[in-house]
């Protein structure tokens, strides 16, 4: 059921306004100021004009609303440049953003303000006003025909820009249904030709005060032409631009993709001997689907092209040097361990009267700092062979380790095989540090099982990565391992793996660390080797005091710090001296600097 408000509306139930019916010529309302463009018609989504306003004309339209009027007058900030001054748009309130204090309006007719209050108007920016809403003035039989001249020439104008895909679908069919529309008079075809673009903006407030619809019209077509013309204009160069780049971007993927064929093709041919031969068979068959430039071509080759480029056939030399000369290279790195050395030497041992003899992994277990992980950097050295290492803490997902299948977006390798890519060689040293964090079974797998594989000698010979689709041969990997918890490594794992225990440093091995290892070391970080000494009272301070840990990197920490003080004071005093830490140095540095923050200055010796 239909209901009519106190005002000149008749709305739904729904609140949507049927129809405005004009109880008299003259009429009060709310009058605002807002500093937005006017625009006509009801076809065009332009003429929905969204202004910030002042608070108090906010609530004064909040205010409105409650008394169930949805139509103001709208005054623009600029109105006194025009004749007659008091002309105004008589728009619909069609929303209210409380938060950012906005209103969005369409305009519906012209209005002239008959009674004003200026002064409060200007203060307020609101006012109640007394107006009359303007119609345009008739045309006379001369004029008509100059109306219909007009139309014509609208309707070729638009045509012309139509036809280079210029306007949007909506646009095309107001012009279609509507240009020739009797029921449309000229005014309002003027207020549509004006409001359909932006490039009026300029003058669109000039052609909405003239109440002569011819004029207004002449005025619109006057303007239009040019402004399509600068259109069509630009669709042409956008047009060109398009097509020279899209014949480009085909030339460059045809060759860039017989190129990048041509280049797996000849790869492969390389590689090929050094793969089994169910490997080869895949490889070949991948390549036979890289023919294409569509996404699923794109993917093959990428998939092949991370394959060839893994090490096939490259080892990194066995060293000729001696037990001897290995077991001295170990010393000179770190001091201790005589378990894992022997170990190391054992295994050497084996490969030099055996080279396809299998090795259980060796597996150093002991507190942090203990020097685990630079032991196999050292032997990555004496063997010649590059290092890397896969930090398993935190690992849960099992494609980590065996990789992705890759019919998957974002595939790739899994851990294993990036690394074995990385050292360029298919026997590096390979340290998996920190097993004993290895996540177990989850929803992404089970991450300790998958690593069953990669340490079995049994298997690892043909381990397959989903990714790879194909055997690897990762016999010849050095697989080494650290962990701090012997309790924290899967059972099964556990029984592949021979484990060395570290214990803790006595106070005696950690003071020949610190004086033989690690200040040569902090010395050269720092740049001061040639003028800072420790004193052997320093260091065992430094080891009794200040070092609780079992491993030796709370020591390393403190020699950095007094290093790099050091380094701070011949910056600083542009001098450089020969300087011996002693005792209260190392106090300075490790005690009052830190608790106090006083300078400290340390005295020649």
């Amino acid at each position: 059921m239909d209901k009519k408000t106190g005002s000149d509306l008749v709305l739904r139930n729904d609140g949507q306004v049927l129809f405005k019916k004009l109880m008299a010529t003259e009429f009060e309302t709310l009058v605002i100021k807002a500093g937005i463009v006017p625009c006509m018609g009801k076809f065009f989504t332009i003429n929905f004009s969204t202004t910030k306003l002042h608070r108090g004309v906010f609530a004064a339209l909040e205010e409105t609303l409650e008394q169930g009027n949805i139509f103001v007058g709208i005054l623009n900030d600029d109105r006194f440049n025009f004749s007659p001054s008091t002309t105004g748009l008589y728009a619909r309130m069609v929303g209210l953003n409380r938060k950012n204090l906005r209103c969005s309006f369409i305009g519906s007719d012209r209005l002239e303000v008959l009674e004003l209050d200026e002064l409060s108007f200007d203060r307020n920016q609101y006012a109640r006003a007394k107006i009359r809403l303007l119609e345009d003035r008739k045309i006379d039989p001369k004029g008509q025909k100059e109306v219909n001249n007009l139309r014509n020439t609208v309707d070729k104008i638009m045509a012309g820009l139509f036809g280079w895909g210029n306007g949007s679908k909506l646009q095309q069919g107001f012009w279609n249904n509507h240009i020739f529309d009797k029921d449309m008079g000229p005014g309002q075809l003027a207020d549509q030709v004006v409001s359909s673009s932006e490039m009026f903006s300029e003058c669109r407030s000039q052609i909405f005060y003239q109440l002569d619809p011819c004029v207004r019209l002449r005025m619109a077509v006057h303007r239009l032409e040019p402004v399509v013309q600068r259109m069509i204009e630009a669709a042409k160069d956008s047009i060109a631009e398009e097509k020279n780049a899209e014949q480009s971007r085909q030339l460059a993927k045809l060759f860039g993709a017989e190129s990048q064929e041509k280049e797996l093709t000849e790869r492969f041919s390389e590689v090929k001997s050094f793969m089994c031969p169910e490997m080869v068979k895949i490889v070949e068959s991948k390549l036979a689907k890289c023919n294409g430039m569509d996404a699923t071509s794109k993917a093959h080759k990428d998939n092949v092209s991370f394959i060839l480029s893994l090490p096939w056939g490259k080892y990194a030399p066995e060293t000729d040097d001696s037990i001897n000369t290995v077991s001295k290279k170990l010393d000179e790195d770190h001091y201790g361990m005589p378990d894992a050395k022997r170990r190391i030497l054992q295994y050497l041992a084996i490969r030099k009267l055996n080279p396809k003899g299998q090795n259980s992994i060796l597996c150093l277990m002991g507190p942090p700092g203990t020097g685990k992980t630079s032991f196999f950097q050292s032997l990555g050295k004496a063997l010649n062979r590059p290092f890397v290492k896969f930090a398993l803490g935190g690992v849960h997902d099992e494609s980590d380790i065996r990789g992705h299948r890759m019919t998957y977006i974002g595939a790739m390798a899994g851990r294993i095989v990036q690394l074995i890519q990385q050292s360029g060689v298919m026997n590096p040293v390979f340290a998996l540090d920190e097993i004993d964090k290895l996540g177990e079974l989850s929803a992404q797998g089970n991450p300790a099982a998958a690593l069953l594989e990669v340490l079995d000698p049994e298997q690892n010979s043909k381990f397959i990565d989903k990714y790879v689709g194909g055997p690897i041969d990762l016999s010849q990997v050095l697989f080494v391992i650290t962990g701090n918890d012997i309790k924290g490594i899967n059972p099964i794992l556990r029984d592949r793996l021979h484990i060395v225990e570290i214990k803790g440093y006595a106070l005696f091995e950690k003071f020949m660390i610190a004086k033989n290892y690690l200040i040569p070391r902090q010395l050269k970080n720092a740049g001061v080797e040639d003028f800072v000494e420790f004193s052997d009272e320093a260091i065992q301070r430094i080891v009794d005091k200040h070092a609780s840990d079992e491993g030796v990197r709370g020591i390393d920490h403190c020699l950095n710090d007094i290093c790099a003080e050091c380094a701070l004071r011949f910056v600083s005093t542009e001098c450089l001296e020969q300087t011996k830490i002693g005792i209260s140095e190392v106090e300075k540095t490790l005690v009052d600097y830190k608790i106090t923050g006083k300078e400290i200055g340390f005295g020649a010796k």
